[in-house]
């Protein structure tokens, strides 16, 4: 079972039918339904938050699934639920990616073959200036992926797909018109840890963990406190920055984002903000949509990334 597989269970149907879309941590699920609007722009109906435990996991979500009454959901994962690696491509072509990504395994990880799923998407064309083909290689638990997907099998909704945090952070971007053309930085922020990716037009070039835990608490003790720490996060983003424009040849990052929702985090992006070339904004998730009927903050950005991926795969059918 390829993940890629997952992924490619899109099915068509009503613009106007809702879709669930889930961001799944190891204790809690965040959930947003989204439906198409009349100006083709996507509309906020609900937003979901359940805590479980290993032995609830199951049927909390098969609740949250049909308590939606959405016709399709797609699911993200949060990065505790994989490896994401920087590999070289094979020489395949890109609908044959993640088959292939099979036969490195062993140069990937350690894990028996037959327990893992791998998943892979390749590089832009002129990332490194056109002189290196390369991919990023989602590895995953087979025995996870097959437990979400006998969930939703057994929910009243689809599934569209399943996807990484990466991913669907690119997704939510490339709904943004605004920014086609533009070279931006997204750095999430959350407990478990930091994501940065780094992209043009909702295509990634760059993604990387940033170290730390962003817990409010964690914030205070570990940063607000602590300006080495400050220093080291702003320069572990900053040195990516370089990366991007000296090695993969884009031009510079012009703009950044941080999806924080509390108070300590705004504290930290304020102070990041003084130690970046670049102006680092809190990013507003109503900009993404026609219409609101709930409120919505940056939690839930990943979840309404891997909603729109449904969304946009229904846009193209009926148009």
């Amino acid at each position: 079972m390829e993940l890629s597989k997952i992924f490619n269970r899109f099915r068509t149907g009503s613009a106007s039918s809702k879709t669930l879309g889930l961001e799944l941590y190891e204790d809690h699920v965040v959930a947003v339904s989204v439906s198409m609007g009349s100006s083709q722009r996507p509309v906020l109906h609900e937003v979901y938050e359940e805590s479980f435990t290993s032995e609830t996991m199951d049927e909390v979500l098969l609740a949250l699934i049909n308590k939606s009454a959405c016709k399709k959901c797609a699911i993200a994962l949060s990065q505790n639920h994989y490896q994401l690696m920087l590999v070289d491509s094979p020489d395949v072509p890109n609908e044959e990616l993640s088959s292939a990504m099979k036969w490195k395994a062993n140069e990937l990880t350690t894990q028996p073959v037959e327990e893992i799923v791998i998943d892979a998407f390749r590089l832009p064309e002129d990332a490194y200036r056109g002189r290196m083909d390369m991919s990023y290689a989602a590895i995953a638990q087979k025995k996870e992926i097959k437990e979400l997907v006998d969930i939703a099998d057994r929910s009243d909704s689809q599934l569209e797909g399943i996807c990484i945090n990466e991913t669907a952070l690119a997704n939510l971007f490339s709904w943004l018109p605004a920014f086609d053309g533009v070279d931006v930085a997204v750095i999430r922020l959350e407990k478990s840890g930091g994501t940065l990716c780094l992209m043009d037009s909702g295509k990634l070039y760059l993604c990387r963990s940033l170290e730390g835990h962003f817990s409010p608490e964690e914030i205070e003790q570990g940063f607000l406190h602590n300006v080495e720490n400050i220093d080291r996060l702003g320069l572990d983003i900053q040195r990516s920055m370089d990366y991007y424009e000296s090695q993969l040849g884009k031009p510079g990052i012009e703009l950044g984002f941080i999806f924080v929702d509390d108070e300590k985090g705004m504290e930290l992006s304020d102070l990041l903000n003084e130690r970046l070339p670049v102006a680092l904004i809190p990013f507003q998730t109503h900009e993404i949509f026609e219409k609101l009927n709930s409120e919505c903050d940056a939690r839930f950005g990943v979840a309404i990334g891997a909603a729109l991926d449904g969304l946009e795969e229904l846009s193209e059918t009926v148009d």
